[in-house]
């Protein structure tokens, strides 16, 4: 019997509780810190600094591992609420309507992505001979409103959009325009920690990605709608977070809060790595998850439990590596749906004989 296969094939153009953990002892040394080259606060060494070109946080803890989700490049990152154009505008360097200042310490930044991709799948949900073809655009526009260095608000527009097949879209790929993202960051300085409060709805990738991501698959990232707290120190952070899931519309601003689908936990992450070494993370993180209608194929159930685990991951020499141990927990409901079992995911990156990264 010849099986049959869906292969999909895709091309992309891209434009674009805690105050306990806060008082926790300093007996964790902070790492030397080299001055910021953006020259907002100072950024720990291994941070990517590339000079006033780049938007980067001003972040005690390392970019790449603050939480704030994937980094693009050079400063860049996969949600621009994530990116701070204030000290590239005061160097003059910033490009237009970024970091626009508007008096005192208050600036305004615009941003926009517009990503158009086209994919073909040849036997689609393994139904032999049903070959599909579809254009998908994003159109995502954001506006930043920092009023002061302890004070921003964040708001941001999106559409998906497909030249076909839209009747049987979900409204992550198909929707006339929604609310993605509008909270409020509150933060400041306390000794060694960067202590804030983001509230609202929000983008949010805090954790392994085998577990939590942006879903940059469809034209519309996931939001979550609820409460994230943070205290970034030099050579550790913590976190904690309460969200309640965004339900999408496909027409203009119909979207809602799904109440019942819930993302709740705390997070932290250690440097471990001694010294001027390449820094090595250590991850450790509980997430609670409610969905009273997850599906799995056939099968659909209400889906509550806790996961517990660490991740390890950074780099040796020339060699990067990302582990991450866990116990999904057994659901208290539809223990039938998704049994518990440990999960286990190991990566290896090797550097390509010619030097550069493969």
């Amino acid at each position: 019997m010849n099986a049959v296969v869906s292969r999909p094939s895709v091309c992309t153009i891209s434009a674009c509780v805690f105050a306990v953990l806060v008082s926790m002892s300093a007996a964790i040394s902070a790492a030397e810190c080299a001055p910021s080259a953006i020259g907002v606060r100072d950024q720990c060494e291994h941070t990517p600094i590339v000079g006033i070109h780049a938007p980067v946080l001003a972040d005690p803890y390392p970019l790449l591992a603050a939480g704030w989700g994937p980094e693009l490049g050079k400063g860049l990152m996969a949600s621009q609420w994530a990116e701070n154009w204030t000290s590239v505008d005061a160097a003059a360097r910033a490009p237009s309507l970024k970091g626009i200042s508007l008096g005192e310490e208050s600036t305004f930044t615009l941003s926009a992505e517009a990503r158009l991709r086209y994919v073909t799948f040849e036997n689609q949900q393994l139904w032999r001979e049903r070959d599909v073809q579809q254009a998908q655009f994003r159109g995502i526009i954001g506006a930043d409103f920092r009023v002061s260095a302890g004070l921003r608000f964040y708001g941001e527009f999106g559409t998906g959009q497909l030249d076909g097949g839209r009747h049987a879209a979900t409204a992550n790929f198909q929707n006339a325009l929604s609310l993605q993202q509008l909270f409020v960051d509150a933060l400041r300085q306390s000794g060694p920690f960067l202590i804030g409060m983001m509230a609202g709805r929000q983008e949010f990738a805090d954790g392994p990605r085998q577990l939590l991501s942006l879903s940059d698959g469809p034209n519309l990232h996931r939001s979550w709608n609820g409460v994230r707290l943070y205290a970034h120190a030099s050579r550790y952070r913590f976190g904690a977070f309460d969200l309640r899931a965004t339900r999408l519309g496909r027409d203009g601003f119909d979207e809602g809060i799904a109440s019942s689908e819930r993302l709740s936990g705390v997070n932290a992450s250690f440097i471990v790595s001694p010294g001027q070494s390449p820094n090595i993370y250590l991850d450790p993180f509980w997430i609670h998850s409610e969905n009273p209608a997850l599906r799995l194929g056939a099968v659909a159930g209400a889906d509550d439990r806790n996961t517990v685990g660490v991740r390890l991951w950074g780099r040796r020499g020339k060699l990067r590596f990302d582990w991450t141990v866990g116990s999904p927990g057994i659901p208290s409901t539809s223990a039938e749906l998704m049994p518990g079992e440990f999960l286990r995911s190991r990566a290896w990156r090797f550097p390509h004989p010619d030097g550069s990264r493969n």
